[in-house]
């Protein structure tokens, strides 16, 4: 009964004909608090009255912001326009990579290219391009040094100076972990990332698995941002 009724009151508050009702309630209930205090001020200042009158001021904008917002079909997608652009907690999506050598000699050079999409709507996602190149330093051993180089279509470039490519374990890991390592275009929005890294592992039964950490402006902490795993296509080998 009673959880009938709190449902009530929301559907009378929020409903899709009623959009405006709650707030312009506050906005008069503060107003009438306001000429209440202005006939009954005997001292010609009273704080309280002009702190009311101020809490009227900054909740008309307000109104006008929950009428918009409620009465759009999709709040959620009218505000991403705003807002930085943000992955949602276990969304799902399809990712394309790949790798083709370009050289061997001095050092192994490999074209590096990610597409991914929506997994239900197919809609493109995010794509970054660039080179990873593997050093013949050490001489000795099968952990080579590394550089990975790569753009965004958001106006960013990312450097990975301190990088290495296991051989043994099939392991290549990356770090950009300073300022240098990032090139911000004059369109570049949203959060600004001072830190990335990546590990990426081929396992046994053949899929490439990796998983990526950022660290953005304003935190010391490193995140875990995504999970991936792959596995090659038959009819994309070469």
């Amino acid at each position: 009964m009673f959880a009938n009724s709190l449902w009530q009151a929301q559907k009378l508050l929020h409903g899709t004909q009623s959009h405006i009702v709650l707030p312009l309630g506050l906005v008069a209930t503060a107003s009438i608090l306001v000429l209440y205090k202005h006939w009954k001020d005997d001292q010609g200042g009273d704080p309280t009255k002009t702190f009311l009158a101020l809490i009227v001021v900054q909740m008309l904008p307000l109104v006008f912001l929950e009428k918009k917002i409620l009465s759009c079909p999709d709040p959620v997608s009218m505000l991403s326009r705003f807002g930085s652009k943000v992955l949602p907690r276990g969304m799902e999506y399809l990712e394309t990579f790949t790798c083709m050598q370009l050289r061997s000699e001095p050092a192994i050079v490999i074209n590096w290219q990610q597409f991914t999409k929506h997994a239900e709507s197919l809609k493109p996602m995010h794509a970054e391009n660039g080179f990873l190149k593997i050093l013949p330093k050490p001489e000795e051993g099968e952990v080579k040094k590394a550089e990975l180089m790569l753009s965004h279509p958001f106006s960013v470039n990312e450097y990975y100076k301190s990088a290495q490519f296991d051989f043994a374990q099939n392991i290549f890991e990356c770090a950009a972990e300073t300022e240098d390592c990032f090139q911000r275009g004059p369109s570049a929005m949203g959060k600004l990332a001072t830190g990335s890294r990546r590990v990426y592992k081929l396992t046994e039964d053949g899929k490439l698995m990796y998983d990526m950490f950022l660290r953005t402006e304003g935190s010391e902490d490193f995140v875990h941002h995504l999970h991936c795993e792959l596995e090659k296509q038959p009819d994309l080998a070469s």
